[in-house]
């Protein structure tokens, strides 16, 4: 997702402005490309150029979410229970415009139970 038409920065300098809205590199991913796990603990990794801040939560609704500074990794805690988890995430570039939400799946299971998602 590129900005396109207009300028994107008013300096003028050289190199490459910053865009205006963030663009994804590639999308929000549970680190080493994990699709189960049996810790609630697990580390994110984002690749977003031009995102200032991000928020990430554990509901559709980003309910208790807060902006925070945009980081390429960030450690995160699954709801408890096993099953099928959704972390939410959306970047925020320096000017305010937002990407759309972005979705991670993971199941969590207890490394006993089998786990089936429908």
């Amino acid at each position: 997702m590129r900005y396109s038409g207009g300028s994107n920065s008013g300096s003028g300098g050289g190199g490459s402005p910053a865009p205006l809205v963030p663009v994804v590199s590639s999308l929000a991913k549970i680190k080493g490309g994990l699709t189960e796990t049996d810790s609630q603990n697990v580390t994110l990794e984002f690749s977003v150029t031009g995102a200032a801040m991000m928020a990430l939560s554990n509901t559709a609704n980003f309910a208790g979410a807060v902006w925070e500074q945009y980081s390429p990794t960030k450690n995160w805690l699954l709801t408890s229970g096993v099953g099928a988890k959704t972390i939410y995430a959306k970047f925020r570039s320096s000017l305010g415009r937002e990407l759309a939400v972005y979705k991670v799946n993971i199941v969590l299971n207890d490394g006993y139970t089998p786990v089936v998602v429908s």
